[in-house]
């Protein structure tokens, strides 16, 4: 990341946001002082009761594609955690400009 803040002239990472589904990015964005939006996909936020105990089966799909990479909307990292990228717009409404009347 810090070569591309490099190349287009950032100065402050602390002015951008990183939007990632992947947890390794935004650990990295955040470490440079960015804010991060963690996109961790529909129902991989969702607790699921199995005998009795909570287990997350979205989570345990999720290592199965990434695996060390489990969205964790808990993480330090994790500024901002949704489900899908509709709902960004309500998740960080300062990204987008008002709309005309």
């Amino acid at each position: 990341f810090q070569k591309v803040f490099d190349a287009i002239g950032v100065k402050d990472p602390s002015e951008c946001v990183m939007i990632e589904d992947s947890m390794k990015n935004t650990r990295e964005a955040k470490a440079l002082g960015m804010t991060t939006l963690l996109i961790a996909g529909i129902g991989r936020l969702a607790k699921t009761k199995v005998n009795g105990t909570d287990s997350d089966l979205a989570a345990a799909a999720s290592e199965a594609t990434k695996p060390g990479d489990v969205p964790d909307a808990n993480d330090p990292a994790v500024d901002v955690c949704v489900e899908s990228v509709k709902e960004m717009r309500d998740a960080m409404p300062g990204l987008w400009k008002p709309k005309s009347k």
